[in-house]
């Protein structure tokens, strides 16, 4: 199991490798792999662009200043230093090196510092959405970014970077146009040296030397005004088309641009590697493994929308779109499990102490995207897991009173449920959270959110983020006690002993009284799961609420009749469970349900119900049969015995299917079998019920019911039986059976692996009573 682990450990590092590699031509949307194309040709024509700047700058400070300073006009003394003072102080024209720009990006990163966490505010909830967000369509895309600019480069707050902003950006505008212009004039004019130097051999070269010059600046000048136009009406479009493709709301403008511009510049430092491997899922991670938090930010929103990008698509996607969409799912959270760094930067992010707006949204990205990885995860790799859950966990007893934080508690409460959820799909997962008491008091006490909300409930999305809190919880509760082996019976031993499970599934049952709820049908599997366990079985019997909601979810109401859905027969096969669980070696238990149902009901229900209620019914009947207590006889006597009859033709009926079988042509095998071993399950349940049913029952009462089921003493007992036994080796057999006997067939009944009810006569001791009765009838 270890390697198979492995290999697939080793498959998934592969596979996420493939991905951040390129691999695949379908590795990201069209859109994207256009603009990556956009930003390589870019790159070469900056490097061309640059290339024209710093041979002017060479040329000026080598050639001109250094050798013809004192040859060449003032004006063009003065002209050549403005260039050249520009060139080194990368007014305009940019540079491979981003910090030699730090005087001009500064203003503009302040600006966009704020705008981070309010343009995007409240993005990752699933339930809670701003009136009108939903619905804005592509008409307002351009006014959102519109929208954008304006806050970025006119907030309130920071009048004054704004207006240093704008004063830069004018004053490269003016370098820019002045450096055109004096080029330009200069060549046209090339007045350099006065007439009477030009036979002079110390200013031959000097016209020559300033035309290459003016050339130079002129070539970078107007190489950065066509760089301009180029990212407008060539970047900008594809900037915008990734933006609307991946609906990152107005926040994405800013996020694609740095992206772009990331990429950018690497292609400029000839880190071409990094660059082609670069995308937008890498980019997410590295911004995601950040210190800064507003980066961190942005890494997260990233990858969360590029998950969710299928869902927000769904609607209107061809076939095709959604499988691309679901592929490209995939290959994020694939490339996000394969880095062990920024798995455990996004787990961790659900630990944040919510100091800020901007830990608050990171917190909610982040429960977003490990959502979609729970079912990947095992606890056991990360170990703080359990205690980060269970501070996204806020109980009805917490909610602060008032304001938005207590909207996002619900959305991140809700998310951190179904995070667990998930995660306890997985049988490994579920020991940590028993262990983890913090985890499973606050999934008991979630159970009862509604009531414990101290705030009444502002809207109807809030509202069904409520239903599904508790939902997810029921759910949460039924895997971990459905759980088999020694890990479930040790957490329905921990969660037997919670002393607030049993009146808030109580709650549950009373709230939604009816049997196609799924809220009811999560609470009585739960109760089913628990009765497995003597501790929860006491407890559960001594709530007369309890065990009277279990029976009226066995016995048929009128109102079933009308509904039509499938949780209905599942509440009562599982309510049926319980019953039989609960009636199993307790007296109390079984004069408790005696007190609240109907036998009538019940047994004619033996006859006229599913496959699976039937056999649960028998196998109750019987336990209620073995009742010794004061006050029941005479109804056990005349309802359960007055069955026998009936349950002898149902027992010949079911024998003679077993024997001759009658099932549709063309029906799987595999499928043939199931039915073949419910009817045996059946048959099984009968047998017992009219065995116990007998040991009760006089001669005389025995020899009627055979008479009312058209049968004889010959039909169950003939000395006929006896020789085959014998010819079939019948006795050894039994004796084989008896020296290999297990503690497994001491039990009656067997439910999510674990045996339920011992048998009082142990199998050694039926097999010598047999092998004597043999013995005695063959003498």
């Amino acid at each position: 199991m270890a390697e198979a682990a492995g290999t697939r450990a080793s498959q998934q590092q592969e596979e996420a490798a493939g991905i951040e590699n390129g691999g695949g031509k379908d590795q990201l949307p069209e859109d994207t792999s256009k603009l990556n194309i956009t930003v390589l040709w870019l790159a070469i024509y900056f490097r061309l662009m640059d290339g024209f700047g710093k041979l002017a700058l060479a040329w000026a400070t080598v050639v001109l200043l250094g050798g013809f300073s004192t040859l060449i006009k003032p004006k063009d003394f003065w002209f050549v230093t403005i260039i050249v003072v520009m060139q080194i102080t990368r007014v305009f024209g940019g540079s491979q090196k981003p910090e030699d720009q730090l005087f001009i990006r500064v203003p503009l990163s302040m600006l966009h510092r704020d705008e981070l966490t309010h343009v995007g505010l409240g993005s990752w909830r699933k339930n809670t959405i701003k009136n009108g967000e939903a619905r804005k369509g592509s008409s307002s895309v351009r006014q959102n970014q519109r929208n954008v600019l304006v806050r970025m480069f006119c907030p309130k707050r920071h009048v004054k970077m704004t207006i240093f902003q704008t004063t830069l950006t004018l004053m490269e505008a003016a370098a820019l146009v002045a450096c055109i212009f004096i080029s330009f004039r200069r060549l046209l004019k090339q007045d350099y040296v006065d007439p009477k130097d030009k036979v002079k051999d110390d200013h031959k070269n000097i016209r020559g030397s300033l035309n290459v010059f003016y050339g130079l600046a002129l070539a970078h000048s107007m190489s950065y005004y066509i760089l301009i136009v180029a990212f407008q009406f060539l970047v900008a479009p594809l900037v915008r088309l990734v933006h609307s493709s991946y609906k990152l709301h107005d926040w994405g403008m800013d996020a694609v641009s740095e992206y772009t511009a990331k990429k950018l510049w690497a292609f400029i430092r000839y880190n071409v590697r990094e660059a082609l491997e670069m995308n937008l899922i890498t980019f997410g991670k590295e911004l995601a493994r950040s210190d800064s938090i507003d980066d961190q930010l942005k890494g997260v929103r990233i990858l969360d929308y590029i998950i969710r990008w299928e869902k927000q698509n769904l609607s209107r996607a061809g076939v095709l779109d959604i499988y691309k969409s679901e592929k490209y799912k995939g290959r994020v959270l694939t490339s996000i499990r394969a880095s062990t760094e920024t798995l455990e930067r996004v787990v961790n992010m659900l630990g944040l102490n919510l100091k800020s707006l901007e830990e608050e949204e990171t917190r909610g990205h982040a429960a977003s995207i490990v959502l979609e990885l729970a079912p990947y995860l095992l606890f056991e790799n990360l170990p703080a897991m359990p205690q980060l859950i269970a501070s996204l966990l806020t109980t009805g007893r917490e909610r602060i009173n008032e304001g938005p934080h207590d909207i996002n508690s619900v959305e991140l409460t809700c998310y951190g449920v179904k995070i667990l959820e998930r995660l306890v799909e997985n049988p490994d997962n579920r020991r940590s959270v028993a262990d983890a008491n913090v985890v499973l008091s606050k999934i008991v006490e979630l159970l009862n959110f509604r009531d414990d909300c101290k705030v009444p409930v502002p809207d109807e999305t809030e509202n069904r983020s409520q239903e599904e809190i508790v939902e997810a919880s029921l759910n949460v509760l039924h895997k971990l006690v459905s759980t088999t082996g020694e890990t479930g019976e040790a957490l329905r031993s921990t969660i037997s002993k919670n002393s607030e499970i049993m009146s808030n599934i109580r709650k549950i049952l009373y709230q939604h009284d009816n049997k196609n709820s799924s809220l009811s049908v999560h609470a009585v599997k739960i109760l089913s799961c628990l009765a497995m366990h003597e501790t929860a079985r006491e407890v559960i019997g001594s709530s007369c609420q309890i065990v009277r909601k279990l029976v009226s979810s066995v016995l048929p109401r009128p109102m079933d009749i009308v509904q039509d859905g499938n949780n209905g027969s599942t509440v009562a096969d599982s309510a049926a469970q319980a019953l039989v669980l609960l009636s199993t070696g307790s007296e109390y238990n079984r004069a408790t349900i005696l007190d609240k149902i109907n036998l009538e009901e019940l047994v004619g229900m033996l006859f006229d119900a599913s496959m699976e209620q039937r056999i649960m019914i028998a196998h109750l009947l019987k336990h209620l049969r073995t009742y010794s207590g004061p006050g029941y006889g005479n109804q056990l006597k005349k309802v359960i015995d007055g069955s026998l009859p009936k349950l002898l033709e149902e027992i010949k009926v079911a024998v003679q299917k077993l024997d001759n079988p009658e099932f549709p042509d063309g029906q799987p095998s595999h499928d043939l079998k199931e039915l073949k071993a419910e009817e045996g399950k059946l048959l099984d349940s009968f047998i017992g019920l009219s065995s116990q049913i007998c040991h009760s029952l006089q001669a005389i009462d025995f020899d009627k019911a055979l008479q009312s089921a058209n049968l004889t003493m010959d039909t169950y007992a003939q000395d006929d039986y006896v020789g085959v036994f014998k010819r079939y080796e019948m006795d050894k057999a039994l004796k084989e059976v008896a020296e290999t006997a297990t503690e497994l067939e001491s039990f009656e009944l067997f439910c999510s692996g674990s045996g339920v009810g011992k048998h009082d006569e142990p199998i050694s001791s039926a097999v010598r009573s047999t092998l004597a009765l043999l013995a005695g009838d063959s003498a």
